[in-house]
């Protein structure tokens, strides 16, 4: 048993530690507030598409101002600079909080609060993978797990507390408990020193010595991306033509995902151990496989396992898009990490739209043969031909 014990031990420091719990929070808070706006708006006799606007609202910024995000995370200033971003963010959801407690409900206003709060976080998402990475010694992976982790956590316990809050409390007064959690990132940033203020662990190295074509993950990302996301854009179908209790094991499934997601996040530092990417990359697509296949047999346990197999693969692939930017010592990671937020962003918002209508057109079956294809085949051979680290 030691040996395994061992393979999944955290090797961080308590300062570490600090980070990765205010990281945690703040997407705690994150859930939180997403979940109670969105049920707010749906009890004010919002329709599906005023729904889809608020949603819309706050994502499709990241497709414009991710790539700036990038830039300020490249800079010597980017701790200074994310410290201010989350005390934006957090002044905005305190706004928007307010505005519905004082004022009730308008739903222009917090649509346009909303993409204001979309804009910051796509600002300041590409500067939080490099904080952490300033806060890395020789572990930068286990951060990275780590990291995962509390987002996955996150979005376990973030609408777990906002439905046992919403007994007692209004969603205005959820909200502001949101933003309030944020804080604690803001004073372990302020507070702490990392590497970047003194001695740097990781030696930067001149752009020219970019060994990792970023070029070659970005369409692996989008690829991967697209074939994920027609999981939940199907779900809801397959399962309606199962028995009538059975169309609650979708809010289950989200839950199931988190909990598929946590359990790989320990595993993932052994596993970059022993692994290149391109075996990481081709693990992940050919476990997204599986999941298509249990996930047309129309059994509720194996929907279940396959929702689970599908956190198992996010959470490989997304921790390798990280250790891939992350532990290459270049000036431009901030911009690297940028792109490939913005293609995974891209993916899930046009791809989605494309396989949703191919699967409205021409049936489930179609979409997931052709998912399954670019699972099983494209994208292990792209990795192999065009990756090959």
């Amino acid at each position: 048993m030691q040996p395994f014990r061992s393979s999944i031990s955290w090797v961080i420091t308590p300062l570490q530690t600090g980070l990765l719990g205010g990281i945690l929070l703040s997407f705690v808070s994150f859930w939180m507030f997403r979940t109670a706006l969105n049920t707010y708006v749906a009890s004010q006799d919002g329709t599906p598409f005023h729904l889809s606007i608020i949603e819309s609202a706050y994502f499709l910024p990241s497709l414009f101002f991710t790539l700036i995000g990038g830039q300020i995370a490249d800079s010597d200033k980017r701790r200074n600079s994310l410290i201010i971003l989350l005390l934006i963010y957090l002044a905005l959801q305190l706004l928007l909080g307010m505005h519905i407690l004082l004022l009730g409900y308008s739903f222009v206003t917090l649509a346009l609060i909303t993409a204001m709060l979309g804009v910051t976080g796509a600002l300041k998402n590409p500067v939080t993978e490099l904080v952490v990475k300033d806060f890395a010694t020789d572990n930068i992976n286990h951060l990275i797990s780590g990291s995962m982790l509390a987002f996955n956590l996150g979005r376990v316990i973030g609408p777990i507390i906002v439905g046992l809050a919403a007994i007692q409390c209004s969603k205005a007064s959820i909200i502001l408990v949101a933003a309030a959690i944020n804080l604690p990132l803001v004073f372990i940033l302020l507070y702490t020193k990392t590497n970047q203020d003194g001695q740097r662990s990781i030696q930067i190295e001149p752009d020219t010595n970019m060994k990792r074509p970023i070029s070659s993950l970005v369409v692996i990302t989008s690829l991967y991306f697209i074939c994920s996301n027609l999981l939940w854009t199907t779900l809801p179908f397959v399962l309606a033509d199962l028995p009538a209790y059975a169309t609650t094991v979708y809010g289950y499934c989200f839950s199931v995902f988190g909990l598929g997601a946590v359990a790989a996040a320990p595993l993932y530092p052994r596993l970059r151990r022993s692994l290149t990417f391109t075996q990481l990359f081709t693990i992940s697509a050919l476990f997204y496989s599986v999941v298509y296949v249990m996930f047309l047999s129309k059994n509720i346990p194996l929907i279940l396992a396959s929702v689970f197999l599908a956190g198992i693969s996010m959470t490989i692939f997304g921790s390798g898009i990280s250790s891939y930017i992350l532990e290459e010592s270049t000036q431009r990671n901030g911009r690297d990490m940028s792109i490939l937020i913005t293609a995974m962003n891209s993916s899930l918002a046009f791809g989605s739209l494309f396989l949703s209508a191919l699967v409205t057109k021409f049936g489930i079956g179609i979409g997931v043969a052709l998912t399954t294809t670019i699972l099983v085949f494209i994208i292990p051979l792209y990795s192999w031909r065009y990756l090959n680290v």
